[in-house]
């Protein structure tokens, strides 16, 4: 190939990679970018109990330990209005279901399995209470399951089923034999429930935005305000599981500035700190909205590109060294290296993705710096780098 044809080549490859980065620039007919998170601390965070496992193993525990105490209470006298014959039988219903939730729990469910197991305890529970007496015992399992909806539920989601709870109750009591207390038995059994849920779902509250922030905190450079190490890991572990279920596009850049010693070592770490800030503003207003920026510490840059190639994330990265060389918030001499690579069969792990796009970086250190080089095809081989200044 000539040189003519070769150069001819980059360019289009260099378009085509400020129009992957560039939307005003995209075709109607390219897809649009899967849905993230605004903010990429959402996806850091860790799940809720709504969203793990350990919902349904509560749920589980409740329904079993529901059924074994019914059991028991056949056990002792009972009111002579007391229907064995169907009490026996929602006992058992109420351990197999138990039983069932617990082998759903080996995975993450949608949350509706967690709002159908809630239900059908209310309707086992009303069943009990219809086919006992009006003063029955078996109202206090209401409790236990508005305690649950508290835990495991939204806010609004919860008072709706305590709401659910209270009606079905009252509708319990109107069938049960009366014993002429019904109404105070209603109001201190769905009073008793309400203050439960509403501190346990304080709690739960106070508990997720604990996490949140100790989540964040973790997860965020303190100078900057970018991910840390933490984070970056993070995001690029799922955005690599994305990209494996998408087929789309993955690279990412990591960045390194030239000349921060020597700016410390003569005009101070202030002034080398508030470099630092600057360039990670010009980190962010560089990027899409899908792009997700990191500083590892020191003079050390991240960036995680979805959904796009090599090109593309070249074609960013050389955005930034040239907003950063001739930013004024930047002291003269101070610029930014980069070195990219693109996930491919090679790079199908976070580790060898990056150790490819150091390796470049270290090529442009190399070089003397102020450039950005693309990794080689092959991770695992000798870097065949396309450098750009």
């Amino acid at each position: 190939m000539s040189l003519r044809r070769r150069a001819l080549a980059v360019r289009d490859r260099l378009r085509r990679g400020r129009s992957a980065l560039d939307p005003r620039a995209s075709s109607p007919a390219d897809p649009p970018p899967l849905p993230r998170p605004a903010d990429p601390l959402v996806q850091l965070r860790p799940a809720g109990p709504l969203a793990s496992a350990g919902g349904l193993r509560t749920l589980s525990l409740a329904f079993g330990c529901g059924g074994l105490l019914g059991l028991a209470s056949l056990l002792v006298p009972r009111a002579p209005s007391s229907r064995a014959y169907v009490l026996l039988p929602l006992a058992l219903v109420a351990l197999a279901l138990g039983l069932y939730l617990w082998f759903l729990a080996r995975r993450p469910r949608p949350r509706w399995v967690t709002v159908a197991a809630l239900v059908s305890g209310c309707a086992l529970v009303a069943a009990a209470v219809a086919n006992d007496s009006g003063a029955s015992a078996y109202a206090l399992f209401f409790v236990w399951l508005v305690i649950e909806a508290a835990l495991l539920l939204p806010p609004a989601a919860a008072f709706a089923y305590f709401t659910l709870t209270a009606a079905v109750y009252a509708l319990a009591l109107a069938l049960a034999p009366h014993t002429g207390s019904e109404a105070q038995r209603w109001l201190l059994t769905v009073g008793t429930s309400g203050v439960a849920g509403f501190v346990v779902g304080h709690l739960r509250e106070r508990t997720l935005a604990a996490t949140a922030h100790l989540s964040a905190a973790a997860n965020t450079d303190a100078l900057t305000g970018l991910l840390n190490r933490r984070g970056f890991d993070g995001v690029l572990e799922r955005e690599l599981e994305r990209s494996r279920r998408s087929g789309r596009p993955l690279s990412i850049a990591l960045g390194d500035v030239d000349g921060l010693k020597a700016v410390n070592d003569g005009l101070g770490h202030q002034v080398g700190d508030r470099a630092i800030v600057a360039i990670a503003h010009l980190l962010v207003a560089a990027t899409r909205t899908i792009d997700v920026s990191a500083r590892f510490g020191g003079d050390e840059f991240a960036l995680v590109l979805p959904e796009a190639d090599a090109a593309g994330a070249r074609a960013l990265a050389e955005r930034v060294r040239t907003e950063v060389a001739g930013s004024s918030l930047v002291p003269a001499g101070m610029t930014i290296s980069f070195g990219v690579a693109e996930a491919s069969a090679g790079r199908a792990t976070a580790e060898a993705l990056v150790s490819a796009a150091d390796r470049a970086l270290y090529d442009a250190k190399a070089a003397g710096g102020d450039r950005t080089v693309v990794a080689g095809a092959s991770a695992g081989g000798p870097s065949a780098p396309l450098v750009t200044k």
